[in-house]
């Protein structure tokens, strides 16, 4: 493979290291401690894994490009985060736990 190949795949695996991290940090000391105020965000987080792939499906639903539903399901959160990142503290605490 070529470096740009493993600094990628690298890169990806840290960025969702952390993500995974903060999710488990919030949902275990955080907001999102209680079972009440974890169930929005956890079907907001089904829902945008589920509603992508099923656009995907129904757009592309053979061939060999049908097995490309897990790239859209995958890059909401990395576009998400890199706005958040970009406008830091004029997002409220509450929307960035509600993002990761």
């Amino acid at each position: 493979m070529s470096l740009r190949h493993w600094i990628d795949d690298g890169l990806l695996t840290i960025f969702f290291l952390v993500v995974g991290l903060e999710i488990k940090r919030e949902m275990t000391v955080g907001r999102l401690a209680t079972t009440a105020t974890a169930v929005l965000p956890i079907s907001a987080a089904i829902g945008g894994m589920i509603i992508p792939a099923l656009i995907y499906w129904r757009l592309i639903p053979s061939g060999p490009w049908a097995h490309g539903w897990g790239i859209p399901v995958a890059t909401d959160t990395a576009f998400a985060v890199a706005i958040i990142a970009m406008m830091s503290r004029r997002v409220p605490v509450e929307l960035r736990i509600f993002l990761c």
